[in-house]
């Protein structure tokens, strides 16, 4: 597609894909019914690809550092395009080769994040393992894109 994107286009499309993986979210972590939650587990993580897939666009990157110019940098809109742009930056989409592997173990990350989350809703399982990976992962993300830690990449 090479018609350009606009801000609007981007919160919309963002609010309507959170809005579907919120309500998935919710029906995994509290429907009494486990098929239920199963199924709902099953749809957000395709759901949690399809996001990280648009949040590691090269396309979208691009289209949000042009849209910078556009708006003056004491607007709510130029906050909001520079914002979007620097939560991809920390993800390493400036950075082609380092920024594949620091994609991909943000990915790998939040598996074992929403698998903690799952372990830890079980009687008896608290998914220890999952948060060790999770932390891990994130640690090696950092160290990855020269950071300190997780902690100071995502406070920066």
């Amino acid at each position: 597609n090479n018609l350009p994107l606009t801000l609007s286009d981007v919160d919309a499309a963002s609010d309507h894909l959170c809005r579907v993986l919120d309500a998935a979210e919710c029906a995994r972590l509290a429907h009494p019914c486990e098929d239920f939650r199963n199924a709902a587990h099953s749809a957000s993580q395709q759901l949690s690809t399809i996001m990280h897939e648009i949040n590691t666009s090269p396309y979208l990157y691009k289209s949000l550092i042009q849209m910078q110019s556009q708006y003056p940098q004491d607007t709510e809109e130029y906050r909001v395009v520079r914002s979007l742009a620097a939560d991809m930056e920390r993800g390493g989409i400036q950075s082609p080769d380092a920024g594949v592997k620091a994609r991909a173990l943000l990915a790998l990350a939040d598996q074992h994040g929403a698998a903690f989350v799952a372990e830890a809703m079980r009687p008896g399982n608290r998914g220890a393992e999952h948060l060790a990976r999770m932390l891990a992962a994130r640690a090696n993300h950092a160290a990855m894109l020269n950071e300190k830690s997780y902690a100071h990449l995502q406070f920066a």
